[in-house]
């Protein structure tokens, strides 16, 4: 069977979970017989993900885009597309709008799809969201959405009806509970080994929602003082977290890890995840919470489709404090339909890939 030649457009590889997704296209790929070339527009800033890259060989291409609109990205990307001769062209978040004119330029008739990671409307500013529907309508692109909800959100917005579904996967056997883990990451921290750990993974953004975690976190530790929160992630809230932490003296039982590249470790020593986005695509990170079999709370605003698990619970944001502080103590069962977690294994997510690639 041929080899397919797939060329990558992402922004950056700065910590995210589209840049997760490329990153995995890259390491997992190749076992399918698709060879993967990524471009970067963004210079290299030795994040945890361009580590992985260079310490796997993986084929990655860094530009070296200004901030804000950067036309000298257009002739890049078109002599990276003469050069390399890609059968397929896979764009992600605002690339499109340098890419559409790359090919353009380029005349080659290549298979083209970009990927959308969020709701339409937040996933690009209104010159990508311009050059996106001129794409999609008229120049063959075909959009991919990451559920079957998001999917008729993309054919709503843009007035198509060709939108597809590429879900995005995890390698499932890295996710287990660990109980040496768990005992060696409370004695490193000083915290009781009878204490329950409540957890997130996410960047500091309002998407994310740090704040109303707190405001939950506090309600649930007045009740049980045996409760730590870890929160992993950077972002431009972080500091003013940090500081509503201080205000309500929760420092002692909040603990801010950063960026970590042991996500599978970390995951298996927490008991609940707690995810109140106000609105998500996607997420890897709830996949990645469901795969370790922990207690999962989430927001009604993500798509009950990503739901893997008995043990995933989704809670209304609207005055609803106590319901999650009373869920952190005493976790209720999901009594409603679920996926199986096995949907999400990056194995079939890629087969699926592959045959739009293909066609």
């Amino acid at each position: 069977m041929a080899r397919i030649k797939v060329l990558q457009i992402i922004p950056s590889f700065e910590i995210g979970g589209a840049e997760k997704v490329v990153l995995d296209y890259l390491t997992y790929l190749k076992k399918k017989d698709v060879d993967v070339i990524a471009v970067s527009l963004a210079q290299k800033t030795n994040s945890i993900y361009d580590q992985i890259i260079e310490e796997k060989k993986l084929n990655v291409i860094y530009l070296d885009k200004r901030p804000g609109l950067d036309l000298s990205m257009i002739k890049k990307l078109k002599k990276i597309i003469d050069e390399i001769k890609p059968d397929v062209i896979h764009t992600h978040m605002h690339t499109l709008k340098y890419t559409f004119f790359s090919l353009f330029l380029s005349k080659r008739k290549i298979n083209k799809l970009h990927t959308i990671h969020n709701e339409p409307q937040k996933d690009g500013g209104k010159l990508d969201n311009f050059i996106n529907k001129l794409a999609f309508k008229r120049f063959d692109w075909t959009p991919l959405a990451l559920t079957n909800e998001l999917a008729l959100s993309v054919n709503n917005f843009y007035h198509i009806d060709k939108t597809k579904v590429a879900f995005n996967g995890i390698d499932l056997s890295q996710y287990k509970k660990n109980e040496i883990e768990t005992k060696q990451f409370k004695l490193e921290n000083n915290i009781n080994q009878d204490a329950k750990l409540v957890g997130h993974i996410g960047r500091f953004s309002v998407q994310k929602n740090h704040s109303y975690i707190i405001d939950a976190f506090e309600k649930a530790f007045k009740k049980d003082n045996n409760l730590y929160l870890v929160l992993i992630g950077e972002g431009e809230l972080k500091e003013r977290i940090k500081e509503k932490v201080k205000n309500l003296k929760l420092e002692n039982n909040v603990l801010f890890l950063g960026i970590r590249k042991d996500i599978p470790q970390l995951l298996s020593i927490m008991d609940i995840f707690i995810f109140p986005s106000l609105h998500e695509g996607l997420p890897l990170s709830l996949i990645e919470a469901q795969a370790s079999d922990i207690t999962c709370l989430i927001s009604d605003c993500i798509d009950p489709k990503v739901i893997a698990s008995k043990k995933t619970i989704s809670l209304s944001l609207n005055n609803n404090l106590e319901k999650w502080s009373e869920a952190i103590i005493n976790p209720p069962m999901n009594s409603n339909s679920y996926n199986n977690i096995n949907s999400f294994d990056i194995n079939t997510v890629l087969d699926d890939l592959v045959l739009l690639y293909k066609n």
